[in-house]
């Protein structure tokens, strides 16, 4: 078991080294969303607007608050191969945690920060944010610190390098 997710409902969804699982009114379902590949399954998140994101270890799936599965194929559909982690941000933004770098979902559309904006280009595990504007990301480099706004600035075309603090072994 990698990812667990308890749904508003009472199902809990367990993602696997087979694929997805789902434990629901006492019972388990070896395959609730067949169309889903049996990839192994990294992470869970339901989004503010309904959908449950699964994170694949060879792809990324959502499925809609109307029960619509979409399946999207790794460096076609969306810029990396899996997708490890998510988080939510007030404007709808879906931030991911990927094998490439990290990935701002928004509008429909992805958009990758990875070594080009300065990442060290190896896999992000997980997002966290703090009060202070900032991103925290860990991956296989260690801890990286990144202020919002500093993507904002990149996008905006006002910078070309994410400004950035990384906390490695000889950190502590």
């Amino acid at each position: 078991v990698r990812a667990l997710l308890e749904d508003r409902d009472g199902t809990l969804w367990i993602g696997t080294e087979r694929g997805l699982v789902a434990w629901r009114k006492g019972r388990l379902e070896p395959r609730p969303l067949p169309d889903l590949p049996q990839l192994p399954v990294r992470a869970l998140h339901r989004s503010a607007d309904g959908s449950l994101w699964i994170g694949l270890l060879g792809g990324l799936a959502q499925l809609d608050a109307e029960g619509r599965l979409a399946v999207l194929e790794p460096e076609e559909d969306f810029p990396a191969r899996s997708a490890l982690d998510f988080r939510d941000e007030d404007d709808g933004t879906l931030w991911i945690a990927s094998d490439r770098g990290m990935l701002r979902y928004r509008d429909g559309r992805f958009r990758l920060y990875g070594r080009e904006q300065g990442l060290t280009g190896s896999a992000l595990f997980r997002i966290l944010g703090d009060e202070h504007g900032n991103l925290w990301v860990s991956g296989n480099e260690g801890v990286t610190r990144i202020p919002r706004a500093s993507f904002d600035a990149i996008d905006r075309g006002q910078a070309t390098r994410l400004d950035m603090q990384a906390f490695a072994r000889d950190d502590g």
